[in-house]
């Protein structure tokens, strides 16, 4: 991620080198073109392990293009763990479905005993969900949640109730916020690729 006249750039990139003195990355591209920063400009990355996100700053040294093109950057410092409320959350309606155990022990209930409830999400982000719904769910209460991604088809993740909160007293309507235990990154991608694209449709249009 690269900050540039107030706005926060991301690209992808590949460690193809650790050295004791820096690193190589790929070159990131845009449209096909490189991106070259400046000598000792900052930028900020992030890498997934063992299914957790970190994210760290680096410092970019120079480019070479042969054998292929690639950043020269300094080693990662200020290495930290990214928390889930960390991901971008965007207003978004999708169809969702919640399957909830009857059982007392979310984690032993089989589909057979769950109840389904269909629904629509308020909003999303990489680390969980808003879903509206006729009654509050207790916090720590785990389900499956299944939401409908245009253009990448349905994504299912194991979930936990956060907190469920009524924004209007006179009417039987709440939001649950929902958090993911157990969601491959694959589909969180799939998630997050849908919300920058919300975001791209709407700064078109001025919003």
């Amino acid at each position: 991620m690269i900050a540039r006249n107030g706005f926060v750039e991301t690209y992808k990139s590949r460690v193809e080198e650790i050295a004791a003195t820096g690193m190589v990355l790929a070159m990131p591209m845009r449209q096909g073109y490189p991106i070259i920063l400046s000598s000792g400009e900052l930028f900020q990355g992030k890498f997934i392990l063992d299914g957790t996100a970190y994210q760290f700053d680096c410092r970019y040294l120079e480019k070479k293009q042969r054998p292929l093109p690639v950043w020269l950057t300094s080693l990662p410092m200020n290495i930290s763990k990214i928390q889930q409320r960390n991901f971008v959350r965007i207003d978004a309606v999708l169809d969702a479905t919640l399957l909830i155990p009857e059982d007392t022990d979310a984690r032993a209930a089989s589909d057979n005993d769950s109840v389904q409830i269909k629904t629509i999400t308020k909003d999303i982000s990489g680390g969980g969900a808003l879903v509206i719904l006729k009654h509050p769910l207790p916090p720590g209460r785990l389900l499956s949640l299944s939401l409908t991604i245009p253009d990448a088809g349905v994504i299912s993740a194991k979930s936990e109730v956060v907190r469920s909160e009524q924004p209007k007293s006179d009417q039987e309507v709440y939001w649950v916020a929902l958090k993911f235990l157990d969601i491959s990154e694959k589909q969180r991608s799939l998630i997050i690729k849908h919300i920058f694209k919300l975001q791209l449709e709407r700064r078109k249009k001025g919003f």
